[in-house]
């Protein structure tokens, strides 16, 4: 993968140096593939407060998911097929602001925040070694 100074991120064969796509992002603020290779997951800078910020990618279709997270901190995809997406969403406001954790499929069938047993920070989260869980360090 390759972020070109024009907005494009292009994606590469490792073997014969060949794009094999390329997508043209405006506002690009960071970038990554996932462990398999399948989605190219982007995360923009708002223009608008309705915009949809972190973009899904199927790399071989090219198909576009769109999620809105205001006030995203942080995104990581499981592992697994069928991936599954955790985003984290930092304190907001002031000193008292809450943290939050959603929970999205790649396929737009489920968005949703995480109920987490008490409130205060979310410190971490990561993905079982099968991508069917994950763990949260919070509190």
């Amino acid at each position: 993968m390759v972020i070109k100074p024009d907005s494009t991120i292009g994606l590469y064969d490792c073997t014969t140096y060949s794009e094999i796509r390329s997508f043209a992002i405006p506002n690009a603020l960071a970038a990554t593939l996932s462990p398999r290779g399948t989605y190219l997951q982007t995360f923009q800078k708002s223009s608008t407060p309705q915009e949809k910020n972190l973009v899904l990618w199927n790399i071989h279709t090219g198909f576009t998911y769109r999620l809105r997270i205001p006030g995203i901190a942080a995104v990581e995809l499981s592992k697994a097929s069928g991936s599954y997406v955790a985003a984290f969403v930092a304190e907001s406001k002031s000193y008292y602001g809450e943290s939050k954790l959603n929970y999205l499929t790649t396929d737009g069938a489920h968005e949703g925040l995480v109920p987490l047993r008490k409130e205060g920070p979310v410190h971490d989260v990561r993905w079982s070694s099968t991508s069917s869980e994950f763990a949260v360090v919070y509190g």
